[in-house]
Formats: structure tokens, sequence, C-alpha cells
């Protein structure tokens, strides 16, 4: 596998040797370069709906996505595909499995995986920890 590195600030990556200057800044995340763009295994996630009445929307759900690929996910209206979504883009945790977006664990390293995506929904939804400011960078 190539290196990659991300530039936190930018979101941009490139491979080959670091910059600047033949090594890496501290502020730039090295990630490996994969076959795989989106790597979700075995995502649960259950949620409270009203007073004791708990609603499972993801079921040992499973979703690879090599790189260059063009997916969509199509379902009828409480399939789960809103809440994919909210996982893989870091927005919800998930109750079990694993998600890895370009070589990066999603649930270990939240904020690399938030600088490599945009997310756009019918409902406004932003990450949570950023300002305002940082949500709209």
């Amino acid at each position: 596998m190539d290196r990659v590195f991300c530039c936190p600030r930018t979101g941009r990556a490139w491979s080959g040797p670091p910059r600047p200057s033949g090594r890496s800044s501290p502020r730039c995340l090295q990630v490996t370069q994969s076959q795989h763009a989106l790597v979700a295994s075995s995502i649960t996630n259950a949620f409270k709906k009203k007073r004791n009445e708990h609603v499972t929307a993801l079921d040992d759900a499973s979703l690879t996505i090599r790189r260059g690929e063009v997916v969509g996910l199509l379902g009828p209206n409480g399939s789960g595909k809103s809440t994919l979504v909210r996982v893989i883009s870091t927005l919800v945790e998930p109750d079990a499995g694993t998600v890895s977006v370009i070589g990066i664990d999603a649930l270990k390293d939240v904020r690399a995986v938030q600088r490599t995506m945009n997310r756009v929904s019918v409902e406004a939804s932003f990450f949570k920890e950023p300002s305002a400011t940082e949500n709209l960078l």
C-alpha cells in the first residue's frame, strides 16, 4: 500500500513523500491508500422511539464501496438508509460494528473522517463538536 497524506485543514490528499521538506507536518494525517473508500461491517443501531418502544434501525448491516464507485441507497421508509449514512458520516455512533473511510477508523478518529467527506441531506444535521463556522468549512 502507498502512503497517502491528508491535510486536516483542506482535506486534500496526496501520495508520495510527505510535505513540506520531505517530512510530514504534525498536522498532516497519514492514511493508507486502500482499494476501498468505505468498509462498514456488522453495523447495528437501535434507538428509543417512544416510551419503552425500541426500534432497530440497522441490524448487522454491512457495506463495502470501492474507490471510484458511485452507490445509491434505495429502500422503503424506515429501512435504515439515513441511519446508515449518519453512522458512516460520524453523526451517530453505532451500537456495534466497524466503519472505515479511506482506511481511517471512523469510530476512533472521528475528526479525520469528518475532514474527508461532505454530506448533504434533506434535514439540517451538523457535526456536534465544531463551531458553526467550522461546520461550513
